[in-house]
This record gives structure tokens, sequence and C-alpha cells, in this order.
């Protein structure tokens, strides 16, 4: 199923890509093609908590030790840092753009 959402998002960007934003009918066409490209993100996030589950359940059936409290602490380290980073990205976007919130 992952894999699926995954194909189907590039996929769908893609085509929104070829299509471009020329005339207005394009442009909703492509917004329309974004959101449907959105979707599978419900996918990812029921796919990801079974494989965390799974990988918790197969790391304590060969070690006989729990592990799910330290996978997911990294793991929201880790999705904490990608926004944090996502955020420093877009804010430096911005300002090298020379965006003005007051205008």
């Amino acid at each position: 199923m992952l894999l699926i959402g995954c194909v189907t998002d590039i996929l769908v960007r893609v085509l929104g890509y070829f299509i471009g934003i020329q005339t207005l009918p394009r442009l909703i066409l492509v917004y329309v093609l974004n959101n449907i490209s959105y979707l599978p993100n419900s996918i990812y996030s029921i796919a990801q908590r079974s494989l965390i589950s799974e990988s918790v359940e197969y790391v304590e059936w060969k070690t006989g030790q729990r592990t799910e409290g330290i996978t997911m602490s990294v793991r929201n380290l880790m999705s904490k840092l990608g926004v944090a980073l996502t955020r420093f990205i877009q804010g430096q976007c911005l300002t090298f753009l020379q965006f003005d919130s007051d205008q």
C-alpha cells in the first residue's frame, strides 16, 4: 500500500507538471490533481504505523526486549527536525524573494 501511495503521488505530480499552468482551466486542473495527490497521505500514516508496530514485534521476538519507547521517541524527534528544517527553508525562500507581509 505504501508503494502504491508513493507511486500515485509521484505520477499525479508529474502529470500536473506536464499539463502546466498557462491558462485558468489548466491551473484549476493542476490544483485538483495536486489535491488528489495528497490523498495517499492517509495511506502513508496507516502503513507507517503498521510497519513500525511490526518492526517492534520482530525485534522483541529476536532479542526478547521491547524497543517501542526508543523507536517512537526517535521517530518523533526526526519528525520535529524535519518540520524545523522545512520551516527554515521556507523562511529562507521568503527572505530571498524579499517577501513583506505588510503589503
